[in-house]
């Protein structure tokens, strides 16, 4: 059995230099594993760094900052997860409601082009509309007439002159309104 340090100093009040050495190797060796599970702090966003070296964990100093790295990302999926959901469920939504919608107008059969042209008689139109003109202003030139063979005191001559004169008033005014 080996004499411990604690056993040495009962005995005598002096430590030995092969015990002195023996004990800077045992201190060498607990700061090497103490450095190795502290190690040096490395930016967790840096993924290159992390996972690498002995045993590849994070060394104790890193922790705290991965947890903070490892929430940000954790809150990125949820949020990414969640708007995936809504939007999925929204899609679905959309073909059921296009499945059920029903066309208003269905096609029977396709369209034929006809084989002759049929329109309106355009010289029908054209005499007919010469012909309503002339009536017009025949009736214009007989009306315009027998209005000024019409004596200044005549009754309807009198109200026509009212009747306008008020209607030019009235056009006035919604022309001043309208500017």
């Amino acid at each position: 059995m080996k004499p411990t340090i604690t056993d040495r100093t009962q005995q005598a009040p002096f430590v030995l230099p092969a015990d002195v050495r023996e004990l800077k190797a045992r201190a060498a060796e607990l700061q090497g594993q103490l450095k190795k599970m502290v190690g040096n702090y490395t930016d967790p966003s840096v993924t290159s760094q992390v996972g690498t070296g002995p045993g590849s964990y994070p060394s104790i100093r890193t922790l705290p900052a991965l947890g903070y790295y490892y929430l940000d990302l954790y809150r990125r999926a949820k949020t990414q997860e969640t708007l995936y959901e809504f939007l999925t469920q929204q899609y679905e939504l959309a073909r059921v409601q296009e499945a059920k919608e029903l066309p208003i107008v269905r096609v029977m059969d396709d369209g034929n082009l006809p084989g002759k042209k049929v329109s309106p008689v355009r010289s029908l139109i054209v005499g007919l509309s010469v012909f309503a003109a002339l009536l017009l202003a025949c009736t214009w030139v007989l009306g315009k007439h027998s209005w000024e063979q019409l004596s200044p005191h005549d009754g309807r001559r009198v109200l026509a002159s009212e009747v306008s004169a008020e209607f030019r008033v009235l056009i006035g005014k919604i022309w001043r309104r309208r500017d």
